[in-house]
């Protein structure tokens, strides 16, 4: 399906409306599946981390019915003996 013909197709224009302001997913869910995906690991904070990036990543979701090929990619990575965050965290986690 090319750009014009999503752009003319109404019931994926009424679906993506209605869908808008739905999470599909969790937090906990989507910050699992970035880290199965290889986008980093979850760290002490909870949050998931990428190496480069840290944790100001913005995860997403695309929802589409083409078919698509499984992959795996490790994630690697972990806070060890890190606390920083830990000790900077003003509710003392």
């Amino acid at each position: 399906m090319g750009k014009e013909e999503i752009q003319e197709s109404e019931p994926l224009r009424i679906y993506l409306n209605e869908i808008g302001e739905i999470p599909l997913l969790d937090e906990t869910e989507e910050k699992e599946l970035g880290r199965r995906a290889g986008f980093g690991y979850i760290g002490k904070n909870t949050l998931l981390i990428n190496n480069e990036l840290g944790s100001y990543i913005f995860l997403g979701i695309l929802v589409t019915d083409i078919e698509m090929n499984e992959y795996s990619i490790k994630s690697s990575g972990s806070c060890g003996e890190c606390n920083i965050c830990k000790n900077a965290c003003p509710s003392g986690s």
